[in-house]
């Protein structure tokens, strides 16, 4: 059991993580293919994504595609980004829409496939160490998701979401 609580709040703080150090104006062309290193971001430096922690991570732009059903629905397509870096997963894919977002993480050193939805201040998670439905690159290129997820309390959502960067 604390395998499952350790996994899941590190999802948690990776999420949190990257939302902090997002930043992008929203148009229409996601500049696909385009990649920066962090050093040149807008993160701030208490971020535990920044280059003090891994300074070869780069971040590059990508489109999605997502459906959630079930506890909470969303649909939404747009923008998105994934974080390629050495430590934990390989690379780590994000779309978000309002206040919902979904985080994907691929398998890395020590580290499992998983998927987190957040909708407000609810977090669905994939199981830990379940990798069903979970196609995540983990060269950046592309991300298919067709799994569910729980919240704390039990209740249930369908992720079907697909990243192409």
């Amino acid at each position: 059991m604390r395998l499952t609580h350790t996994a899941a709040v590190l999802s948690l703080v990776m999420s949190a993580s990257l939302l902090a150090g997002c930043s992008g104006d929203g148009g229409d062309d996601p500049g696909k293919g385009e990649s920066s290193p962090t050093a040149g971001s807008d993160s701030p430096a208490s971020d535990p994504s920044s280059t003090e922690q891994d300074p070869g991570a780069i971040v590059k732009k990508c489109r999605a595609t997502v459906t959630v059903t079930g506890t909470e629905t969303a649909e939404w397509q747009g923008p998105a980004e994934v974080r390629l870096a050495g430590n934990g997963p390989k690379a780590v894919y994000r779309t978000q829409d309002a206040k919902r977002m979904v985080t994907a993480y691929s398998s890395g050193k020590d580290f499992q496939p998983s998927v987190n939805f957040v909708a407000g201040d609810t977090t669905f998670s994939t199981k830990p160490g379940d990798p069903a439905g979970l196609d995540i690159g983990t060269k950046g290129k592309a991300a298919e998701i067709d799994a569910d997820a729980f919240d704390v309390d039990g209740r249930q959502v369908h992720v079907t979401a697909s990243f192409d960067c």
